[in-house]
């Protein structure tokens, strides 16, 4: 791959590798190293991009694989989605502060999801990326893919369910 491939194909993606790697990480510095370190391993690794039939699919496994070393290295909680209910348009004052009850009650549960849940949920809910392709950056089977994403939409479901009949996060 030359260089105005490599700058035409992956410069491009530096905004989704950071968010996802944002996600990961929970923290902007570390994401911003993250994807620098990322953007320099598939400049080294060129040759083997010019075979790969997804770039981008290609280039966000090597930012999970990468946070999650820096993970296990720094022991770095996950991020929680933000801003999954938010609603420009909510212009009543009452429903807004109902909109920012419920997503500070979804980062909550959020945390209390496996970091494989999160960052499937995170690549299909928020990025909206397809199963294949997530299945391809998580290294996993597609069908394992969506016993995750459901496993995990549904806890976050019930524990929606349980806080609405009393039940409080901390």
């Amino acid at each position: 791959m030359e260089e105005k491939d490599y700058i035409s194909k992956i410069i491009p993606l530096q905004d989704k590798l950071f968010r996802f790697a944002r996600r990961l990480l929970k923290n902007e510095e570390d994401a911003k190293d993250a994807v620098q370190e990322v953007v320099i391993k598939l400049w080294e690794k060129c040759d083997m991009i010019d075979s790969t039939k997804n770039i981008e699919a290609f280039a966000m496994r090597v930012t999970k694989n990468y946070c999650i070393d820096k993970i296990r290295t720094k022991h770095i909680q996950v991020v929680p989605i933000k801003g999954i209910f938010t609603n420009p348009k909510a212009t009543n004052p009452d429903n807004a502060l109902e909109q920012k009850e419920q997503v500070e009650i979804v980062k909550k549960i959020l945390k209390t999801l496996p970091a494989k849940q999160r960052a499937i949920l995170q690549l299909r809910d928020v990025e909206g990326m397809q199963m294949s392709e997530i299945a391809n950056i998580m290294n996993m089977n597609p069908n394992n893919v969506k016993v995750n994403l459901s496993r995990a939409r549904k806890k976050i479901r019930e524990k929606l369910e349980a806080y609405e009949n009393g039940y409080k996060y901390n």
